[in-house]
């Protein structure tokens, strides 16, 4: 059933400057480069972390560029032409994006519920609940880049412009002002006390529950596109690498390709997955990468899964592969 749209407001609290120093650019070993691309080949597996990838029909030819969901039988994407679709267990379909103002580019459901948080251009911040939008906020005209929900009442945002949005009170959001103007592009949370932001220039962010602190980054890296932690473990994603962090250490390289990343996702330290340009997928299994043959070489933009074995992921032309058991 449809369900309505309603404004709700966002308080403008006062913002004091969060940003720490970087800690430094630190040198990490670089191994080969081992290439990538969608078809498989030398170096690749078709069925790392014991999965391979078929396609499902999204039903649209718009680009897809984020991708997520509270269990296996409720995920939702969103891309280009305000394009939103849901999977409930046996097709994906599209949902009534008509109270959509601008363009929508991320999305995060949110543990524990049947609901998510969408981002996009123009500053807007949408919820989503029973295949209908129910709140929208627009904090500033800024483009939110990247969003993320550990539960009903913690979820965190971040934005063009450096700055981010916490979800206060599971109605709410307030701004965050990060101390810096670099554009962030991901953030991931481990709880509302330990959330990271990566953006361009490799800028690295983490928020303590009470400020943002710059963190030790790569040296000669672009930007992070994507970012995932768990427990000690964080791990970024860009243009021809792949960063870890371990703890308070500085972050390592142990990959680099010439394929930029755009998503990752991961269900624990021992299988993570990544994807990127020309149908890349990657496979961390906590000691090495391996590619992962995804039958396309359509970019894909997003991965997100209800745990071990069972993926989704999206990208151009309206692309969408689930994982299937090897």
């Amino acid at each position: 059933m449809r369900a309505g749209l309603c404004l709700i407001t966002l308080l403008g609290a006062g913002c004091a400057r969060l940003w720490g120093p970087y800690a430094g650019d630190n040198p990490a070993f670089t191994e080969p480069d081992l290439g990538g691309g969608g078809g498989g080949g030398e170096g690749s597996d078709g069925g790392a972390g014991g999965v391979g990838f078929t396609p499902v029909k999204s039903g649209v030819t718009f680009d897809l560029t984020s991708v997520s969901g509270v269990r296996a039988s409720l995920v939702w994407a969103v891309g280009t032409q305000r394009t939103l679709l849901v999977w409930e267990g046996a097709a994906w379909r599209k949902l009534d994006s008509g109270g959509v103002q601008a363009e929508i580019t991320v999305i995060a459901g949110v543990p524990g519920t049947d609901s998510a948080w969408i981002g996009g251009d123009q500053g807007w911040v949408y919820g989503l609940r029973d295949a209908g939008l129910f709140a929208l906020s627009r904090p500033s005209l800024v483009a939110v880049t990247g969003i993320w929900a550990g539960d009903e009442k913690t979820a965190f945002a971040v934005k063009a412009d450096g700055n981010a949005l916490r979800q206060v009170n599971g109605t709410t959001w307030e701004l965050l002002d990060t101390g810096s103007t670099i554009p962030l592009r991901d953030v991931w949370g481990t709880g509302a006390s330990d959330v990271w932001a990566v953006g361009d220039g490799g800028v690295t962010l983490r928020w303590d529950g009470a400020r943002w602190m710059g963190r030790p980054t790569l040296s000669n890296t672009s930007r992070f596109n994507g970012v995932w932690a768990q427990g000690d473990q964080r791990l970024a994603v860009g243009p021809a690498a792949v960063a870890i962090w371990n703890g308070d250490a500085a972050p390592t390289r142990p990959y680099s390709t010439a394929a930029e990343l755009h998503d990752i996702w991961g269900s624990g330290p021992k299988d993570i997955w990544a994807v990127g340009e020309h149908g890349l997928i990657l496979h961390w299994d906590g000691v090495a990468v391996s590619t992962v043959a995804s039958g396309t070489e359509q970019r894909l933009r997003g991965i997100w899964g209800s745990g071990p074995g069972d993926l989704w992921v999206v990208g151009e032309g309206g692309t969408i592969l689930h994982s299937t058991p090897r």
